[in-house]
Protein backbone atom coordinates (compact mmCIF):
# COMPACT_ATOMS: atom_id res chain seq x y z
CA UNK A 1 0.00 0.00 0.00
CA UNK A 2 1.04 4.02 0.16
CA UNK A 3 0.66 6.22 2.68
CA UNK A 4 0.33 10.21 2.72
CA UNK A 5 0.15 12.85 5.13
CA UNK A 6 -2.30 15.53 4.58
CA UNK A 7 -4.15 18.84 6.30
CA UNK A 8 -7.45 18.20 7.34
CA UNK A 9 -10.20 21.41 6.64
CA UNK A 10 -9.98 22.06 10.58
CA UNK A 11 -6.61 23.05 10.21
CA UNK A 12 -5.59 19.38 11.82
CA UNK A 13 -3.09 16.81 10.01
CA UNK A 14 -4.18 12.82 9.15
CA UNK A 15 -2.18 10.04 7.48
CA UNK A 16 -3.95 8.14 4.74
CA UNK A 17 -3.35 4.61 3.65
CA UNK A 18 -4.43 2.89 0.96
CA UNK A 19 -4.12 -0.76 0.68
CA UNK A 20 -3.31 -2.67 -2.50
CA UNK A 21 -6.62 -3.70 -2.58
CA UNK A 22 -8.01 -0.15 -2.99
CA UNK A 23 -9.44 0.11 0.42
CA UNK A 24 -8.75 3.80 1.93
CA UNK A 25 -8.00 4.40 5.50
CA UNK A 26 -7.34 7.31 8.08
CA UNK A 27 -4.03 5.10 10.36
CA UNK A 28 -3.80 8.45 12.32
CA UNK A 29 -5.34 11.78 13.12
CA UNK A 30 -4.47 15.07 14.96
CA UNK A 31 -7.47 17.06 15.28
CA UNK A 32 -5.44 20.91 15.34
CA UNK A 33 -1.88 21.97 14.32
CA UNK A 34 -2.07 23.21 17.90
CA UNK A 35 -1.80 19.92 19.50
CA UNK A 36 0.47 17.95 17.61
CA UNK A 37 1.38 18.04 13.50
CA UNK A 38 1.78 14.48 11.59
CA UNK A 39 4.16 14.39 8.65
CA UNK A 40 6.94 12.47 6.54
CA UNK A 41 5.29 8.73 6.57
CA UNK A 42 7.02 5.34 5.14
CA UNK A 43 4.94 2.17 5.46
CA UNK A 44 6.69 -1.03 6.60
CA UNK A 45 6.51 -4.80 4.89
CA UNK A 46 3.69 -5.42 7.50
CA UNK A 47 1.32 -2.44 6.60
CA UNK A 48 2.63 -0.07 9.34
CA UNK A 49 3.15 3.47 9.08
CA UNK A 50 5.93 5.48 10.39
CA UNK A 51 5.26 9.01 10.76
CA UNK A 52 7.03 12.03 12.68
CA UNK A 53 4.62 14.01 14.94
CA UNK A 54 5.52 17.22 16.14
CA UNK A 55 4.18 19.31 19.13
CA UNK A 56 4.64 22.49 20.10
CA UNK A 57 4.58 22.89 24.06
CA UNK A 58 5.53 26.26 26.37
CA UNK A 59 7.73 27.63 24.11
CA UNK A 60 9.58 24.30 23.04
CA UNK A 61 8.96 21.72 20.66
CA UNK A 62 9.39 18.23 20.43
CA UNK A 63 9.52 15.33 17.61
CA UNK A 64 8.47 11.86 17.92
CA UNK A 65 8.98 8.75 15.57
CA UNK A 66 5.49 7.02 15.93
CA UNK A 67 4.69 4.03 13.99
CA UNK A 68 0.50 3.08 13.67
CA UNK A 69 0.30 -0.55 13.27
CA UNK A 70 -2.37 -1.82 10.68
CA UNK A 71 -5.17 -2.34 13.58
CA UNK A 72 -5.05 1.26 14.44
CA UNK A 73 -2.45 0.64 17.35
CA UNK A 74 0.14 3.67 17.69
CA UNK A 75 3.47 3.41 20.10
CA UNK A 76 6.45 5.83 19.74
CA UNK A 77 9.91 4.94 18.93
CA UNK A 78 11.87 7.31 19.34
CA UNK A 79 11.72 10.78 20.64
CA UNK A 80 13.88 14.60 20.62
CA UNK A 81 14.88 16.52 23.44
CA UNK A 82 12.27 19.37 23.60
CA UNK A 83 14.18 22.38 22.01
CA UNK A 84 13.25 26.18 21.49
CA UNK A 85 10.83 26.85 19.79
CA UNK A 86 12.93 29.51 18.39
CA UNK A 87 15.12 27.39 16.57
CA UNK A 88 14.12 26.41 12.75
CA UNK A 89 12.06 23.44 11.87
CA UNK A 90 13.87 21.02 9.98
CA UNK A 91 11.92 18.06 8.07
CA UNK A 92 12.94 14.42 9.16
CA UNK A 93 11.82 11.91 7.09
CA UNK A 94 12.85 8.01 8.16
CA UNK A 95 13.40 5.65 5.91
CA UNK A 96 12.02 2.18 6.42
CA UNK A 97 13.09 -1.25 4.93
CA UNK A 98 11.72 -4.87 5.76
CA UNK A 99 11.31 -4.26 9.40
CA UNK A 100 13.60 -1.65 10.48
CA UNK A 101 13.23 2.31 10.57
CA UNK A 102 15.96 4.34 10.42
CA UNK A 103 15.64 8.69 11.41
CA UNK A 104 17.53 11.31 11.88
CA UNK A 105 16.75 12.87 15.61
CA UNK A 106 17.95 15.73 18.02
CA UNK A 107 19.68 14.83 20.99
CA UNK A 108 21.39 15.87 24.21
CA UNK A 109 21.63 19.34 25.98
CA UNK A 110 18.80 21.57 23.91
CA UNK A 111 18.50 19.30 20.99
CA UNK A 112 22.81 20.23 20.50
CA UNK A 113 23.24 16.83 18.97
CA UNK A 114 22.35 15.31 15.37
CA UNK A 115 21.62 11.58 16.22
CA UNK A 116 21.20 8.58 13.42
CA UNK A 117 18.95 5.52 15.00
CA UNK A 118 17.84 2.38 13.57
CA UNK A 119 15.09 0.76 15.34
CA UNK A 120 13.55 -2.76 15.06
CA UNK A 121 9.59 -2.68 14.65
CA UNK A 122 9.32 -6.34 15.82
CA UNK A 123 11.70 -6.29 18.76
CA UNK A 124 11.58 -2.62 19.58
CA UNK A 125 15.48 -3.10 19.87
CA UNK A 126 17.11 0.73 19.09
CA UNK A 127 21.11 1.30 17.59
CA UNK A 128 22.48 5.19 17.79
CA UNK A 129 24.24 4.53 14.23
CA UNK A 130 26.45 8.04 14.37
CA UNK A 131 26.50 11.28 16.31
CA UNK A 132 27.52 14.70 15.73
CA UNK A 133 27.37 18.08 17.58
CA UNK A 134 25.30 20.60 15.71
CA UNK A 135 27.62 23.41 16.32
CA UNK A 136 29.98 21.84 14.10
CA UNK A 137 28.54 19.02 11.65
CA UNK A 138 24.94 17.99 10.14
CA UNK A 139 24.10 14.97 9.18
CA UNK A 140 21.49 13.99 6.49
CA UNK A 141 18.45 11.74 6.72
CA UNK A 142 19.64 8.41 6.57
CA UNK A 143 18.28 5.93 3.79
CA UNK A 144 18.23 2.35 3.33
CA UNK A 145 19.30 0.64 -0.27
CA UNK A 146 21.22 -2.64 -1.21
CA UNK A 147 21.27 -3.94 2.68
CA UNK A 148 22.90 -1.08 3.61
CA UNK A 149 22.00 2.28 5.69
CA UNK A 150 23.28 5.29 4.05
CA UNK A 151 23.71 8.54 5.09
CA UNK A 152 26.12 12.11 4.53
CA UNK A 153 27.72 14.65 7.52
CA UNK A 154 28.58 17.80 6.54
CA UNK A 155 31.37 19.43 8.16
CA UNK A 156 30.88 22.76 9.44
CA UNK A 157 33.25 26.09 10.35
CA UNK A 158 30.94 28.59 11.64
CA UNK A 159 28.70 29.13 8.63
CA UNK A 160 31.58 27.44 6.13
CA UNK A 161 31.49 24.04 4.54
CA UNK A 162 34.57 22.27 5.39
CA UNK A 163 33.82 18.92 3.56
CA UNK A 164 30.39 16.56 3.25
CA UNK A 165 31.51 12.32 3.28
CA UNK A 166 28.98 10.00 2.58
CA UNK A 167 29.15 7.03 5.04
CA UNK A 168 27.21 3.43 4.82
CA UNK A 169 27.22 0.58 6.91
CA UNK A 170 25.81 -2.87 6.12
CA UNK A 171 22.40 -3.60 8.24
CA UNK A 172 21.81 -6.62 10.47
CA UNK A 173 17.92 -7.13 10.46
Amino acid sequence: GIAWSARTVARGTMVGFRAATGELSIRAQEPTAAKATLYSVAVADDGTIVANRRTLRKRRQQLAVVAYAPDGTARTLLKSVPFSRQEKFEVTRPSVAGGLVAVRRREGQGGGRDALWVVNLATGKKSRVAAVKRSTSRLSDPAFGGGRLVWARTDLSGSRLLRSRVYSAAVRR
